[in-house]
């Protein structure tokens, strides 16, 4: 037997047809009832478990079922706009395709049937359940925001809108995923951000034909044009004044409904290493900790490979004083130096991996302790010599202050790779790997921005804020690598009253 896609004239009808499609969920409610104004038999849909039967009850039943007239409304016209009158909600929708009507269900809507009419009413009636509001706990900072996003697209949003009081910013919202139907919003700021940049998004997030996102950075890998690329190619942010800021750059947000992380791209490798707290410090403290950030990123990186190519290949480069004293602590280690860097670099990744996993009390227990007790029997055992051991910790902890946790990922990756170059060819293995590290981002690119685009297009108004953060006075234009169609951002004329 064939189901109409429509909604008919028959109440009956309509009800089987609903019945037959939603057979399989236990938590359906059908609730019928006559409305006393109008004559009319009526049926209320809903699912118990995501709707508010508290809001259905005192703002849909009640004021349906009180009799406040003494004659009976025999127009459709009339009837449909007496009930959207009658009910005390605000957002009440009118359908007949009886998919866009199930789709509303699963949102926590109710759905309103009355005989003789061919359409149904959507009430949003849905159960909003979601955490507090907390404080971010990937991107801490001292000053700044003490705010997240959550899992609720609606209250990011309206959390984005109470920091960004405009009426240029824009959003559209879009659907992903065939079998969950999660909503997507791009938000851009309009007259400001890229044309060309939303509509490549909209138009890849068009293209994605998948079951489901579970998560914010399913959406960057199926976005992303580099598939093998190790690094980020956007930043995922819990913070809503890094939002703000990315959109005053000239980037596009992504928001996933069901995740806390929202997407910012386009990116460069130098807002890898930016924080919202650069801003807050004074000028000349934002560039001290941006050439810190760019400093253990490179220590991270190499260190652990120059240290190898000096001991095993170049001991000359070191001074003697020094060369001495590393070869007689390393009196009766049985590994070779690339050998013990290696296993003690795996042994750090297996703590942090474990501190993770573990409870939160437990967790920070197992990486503390475990690293000092780990650290120092292997050294008293004779496993590994002291030096390796203050390498090898020094390059996590240049790690930890990569700001962006996707890139310190990448790092730990590529960092193996250059020990093992380094255990191959020596000095030459570093720099091959350095220079085939550098081709690749320069080769990268997200909505045609270069990963390393302040490098390979250069623009003298752009360099006052990458690595360094020159006073905010000074940056008078927008970064011209995200071609904004408005570049500036200090009024001049302002500005120079403001010096004077």
């Amino acid at each position: 037997m064939q189901h109409p896609s429509i909604l008919s004239y028959n109440l009956h009808a309509n009800l089987e047809n609903l019945q037959y499609r939603l057979s399989s969920h236990f938590d359906i409610i059908y609730r019928e009832f006559d409305i006393p104004d109008f004559s009319r038999h009526a049926v209320l849909i809903y699912l118990k478990t995501i709707t508010d039967v508290q809001m259905l009850q005192d703002y849909v039943l009640r004021p349906l079922l009180h009799r406040s007239t003494h004659q009976d409304f025999e127009s459709s016209e009339v009837c449909a706009a007496t009930v959207t009158n009658r009910i005390e909600l605000c957002d009440i929708q009118v359908f007949s395709e009886l998919d866009t009507i199930v789709s509303h269900l699963f949102t926590g809507s109710c759905v309103l049937l009355l005989e003789n009419m061919n359409v149904a009413f959507i009430l949003d009636t849905s159960k909003i359940m979601n955490r507090a509001i907390s404080e971010p706990t990937t991107e801490s900072s001292i000053h700044g925001s003490k705010e997240s996003f959550v899992e609720i697209l609606s209250i990011n949003i309206s959390m984005l809108r109470r920091n960004f009081k405009s009426s240029h910013l824009a959003i559209q919202k879009l659907t992903i995923g065939v079998q969950t139907q999660r909503d997507v919003a791009v938000v851009y700021v309009d007259q400001l951000t890229n044309k060309k940049f939303v509509d490549a998004i909209i138009e890849k997030i068009n293209d994605i034909d998948i079951d489901d996102i579970l998560d914010a950075s399913y959406l960057e890998q199926l976005l992303s044009n580099n598939s093998y690329s190790p690094f980020p190619q956007m930043i995922q942010t819990e913070r809503p004044d890094r939002v703000v800021q990315g959109l005053l750059k000239g980037q596009v947000a992504i928001f996933l409904d069901g995740s806390p992380f929202v997407l910012l791209t386009p990116i460069t490798l130098a807002l890898l290493l930016h924080t919202p707290e650069d801003d807050t410090e004074r000028w000349w403290i934002g560039t001290a900790f941006r050439l810190l950030r760019l400093f253990c990123f490179l220590v991270a990186l190499l260190l652990p490979a120059v240290y190898i190519t000096f001991i095993s290949f170049h001991p000359g480069l070191i001074p003697w004083q020094l060369i001495i004293f590393i070869q007689s602590s390393r009196g009766g280690v049985p590994f070779s130096t690339f050998l013990e860097t290696f296993l003690m670099g795996c042994t750090i990744e297996c703590l942090r991996e474990a501190g993770i996993r573990l409870p939160k009390s437990g967790g920070q227990a197992v990486g503390i302790v475990g690293g000092l007790v780990i650290g120092q029997s292997a050294v008293e055992a004779g496993l590994v010599s002291p030096v390796t051991v203050v390498v090898v910790a020094l390059t996590a902890l240049c790690s930890f202050a990569i700001p962006q946790y996707e890139l310190g990922l990448s790092i730990r990756l590529l960092r193996f790779l250059f020990v093992i170059s380094a255990a191959i060819f020596g000095l030459y293995g570093i720099i091959f790997a350095f220079l085939f590290l550098c081709a690749h981002l320069v080769k990268s690119q997200n909505l045609g921005v270069n990963y390393l685009g302040y490098f390979v297009h250069y623009q003298s108004q752009d360099w006052k804020d990458t690595f360094i953060r020159l006073p905010i006075k000074w940056n008078i234009f927008r970064n011209a690598i995200f071609n904004t169609q408005n570049r500036k951002r200090i009024n001049l004329k302002k500005r120079k009253k403001d010096i004077k």
